[in-house]
């Protein structure tokens, strides 16, 4: 489901994230440890993931870790701790992280218009600030919009090609004024890394975070070189199992590009943890709220999304390539999910593959009180009725809902789901993470996800 975010009466946030005015400890379920293997071999099944390597930390230390399945499927390669893994979108934590070292360094002002870190910037992009590069709300063209001029795109891209790409997009919004998930900005925050260092953002990132973290089998994607313990990367096509086929290579791709292995992001977690690399002042702006200009906030810091559940606050990112890590501060818990099934590029896809939730399954087998568990509401039949029909959202221009057995259902290009009605004309899905869909009238429907942005849903017939 297409992830979005809206601001809707008191009662309603209580029902669906839950109240808290003091942050809580929640009790951690250590002993359900021993039931983590077969949860997620389980879910890994239904999900037809084919290779994992999962991790748990608490309070520094590793409580559980593991891997399942294979790396390269069709030579029955099995997943190793030193395999490495693609991390897409992950990437962004590490460059939120190199632009706030250089903070560190006094070099760069997360609130400095970047014009004074990049010369010959288009008139539009001189009045952006940093932190709106991180924080997706530049306004510069979204995911899937982007770099619009290289489609259909090529194997090799330049870094000059990348930047002619990105100016010749057409602009989303004003600064600030909404989130609007972008790469752009990313490979806008390397490219000034580059510029106030003087040497490749590779090097940068090297010398200042993989090497002082020891982390050994870390590094910037190389489509030419031969790596050891690479996993191959897979996505579903009508229900089977294809190869990704992501094969490009970018000179600086900004929003993603690096590969980890599962004991490396253990270690980098547990630097973020400590404020190895960064002071406690300083890290902490990833995991501020973003500030929008109409003066409400929205749950994304630097390269994290910041939200909560049930009053529980957590940290989360994923990737396109199906990686996943979940921090639960207060609880100091952090959950690591490595894999190898993604979303395709350039496929054409029947039965998008849903790799992500395992972070969220592991989490809620340790903090109970974290669990996703809507709870039904009587709603009538009549009312119910009123609700079916043809709507238009952005992520899809023709959702149908429509009832059986006095139960409503979704079809969309997610597939075909029964939804269950929690009150107030919201409903949701069962065992998913939160995605909420309420009816403001037989006419319009807001979605609200966790994480991810707004969406509204007219009806069309």
């Amino acid at each position: 489901m297409k992830i979005i975010f809206i601001v809707i009466t008191t009662v309603l946030n209580l029902l669906l994230l839950g109240c808290s005015t003091t942050p809580a400890n929640h009790a951690i379920e250590l002993s359900n440890i021993e039931d983590l293997d077969s949860i997620i071999i389980q879910n890994m099944n239904k999900k037809q993931i084919p290779g994992l390597a999962i991790a748990v930390i608490r309070n520094g230390e590793v409580i559980y870790k593991n891997i399942f399945g294979y790396s390269v499927v069709e030579h029955k390669v099995k997943v190793k701790l030193e395999t490495t893994f693609e991390l897409a979108s992950l990437t962004k934590q590490f460059v939120a992280a190199g632009i706030l070292l250089l903070v560190k360094d006094r070099k760069v002002d997360l609130d400095e218009r970047i014009e004074k870190y990049v010369d010959s910037l288009p008139g539009y992009w001189k009045d952006l600030t940093i932190r709106q590069l991180l924080s997706h709300t530049a306004g510069l063209a979204a995911q899937g919009e982007e770099y619009a001029s290289l489609y259909p795109w090529p194997k090799y891209v330049s870094k000059q090609m990348m930047w002619e790409a990105a100016v010749a997009d057409s602009v989303s919004s004003s600064p600030g004024q909404t989130f609007s998930y972008s790469n752009t900005g990313y490979f806008l925050a390397e490219v000034i890394i580059e510029n106030v260092t003087n040497e490749p953002y590779q090097k940068f990132f090297q010398e200042r975070i993989f090497n002082p973290l020891q982390l050994e089998n870390t590094y910037f994607e190389d489509q030419v070189k031969v790596i050891p313990n690479a996993a191959q990367g897979y996505t579903l096509r009508d229900k089977e199992l294809i190869k990704i086929w992501r094969v490009s290579q970018e000179e600086m791709a900004g929003g993603w590009g690096i590969w980890s292995s599962l004991p490396d992001m253990i270690r980098w977690s547990q630097a973020l943890v400590s404020n190895e690399l960064l002071n406690k002042e300083i890290q902490e702006e990833m995991f501020k709220p973003i500030q929008l200009s109409s003066g409400e906030s929205f749950r994304y810091g630097l390269g994290w999304f910041v939200t909560e559940r049930h009053g529980i606050t957590y940290y989360y990112h994923n990737g396109r390539t199906g990686p996943e890590m979940l921090m639960l501060p207060d609880e100091k818990l952090t959950v690591i999910v490595l894999g190898n099934l993604g979303l395709g590029v350039g496929l054409l896809e029947s039965s998008a593959p849903n790799p992500y939730g395992m972070a969220d399954v592991v989490a809620s087998s340790l903090v109970p009180e974290f669990k996703f568990d809507p709870k039904p509401e009587p709603i009538d039949k009549e009312e119910l009725n009123k609700l079916t029909g043809h709507y238009s959202f952005e992520y899809d221009n023709n959702v149908l809902f429509y009832t059986k057995e006095d139960q409503l259902y979704i079809k969309d290009i997610y597939g075909e789901d029964p939804m269950i009605h929690i009150g107030e004309r919201v409903f949701t899905f069962l065992n998913t993470p939160p995605v909420y869909y309420q009816f403001i009238d037989t006419a319009n429907v807001k979605v609200k996800e966790e994480t991810w942005q707004n969406d509204m849903g007219k009806r069309i017939r």
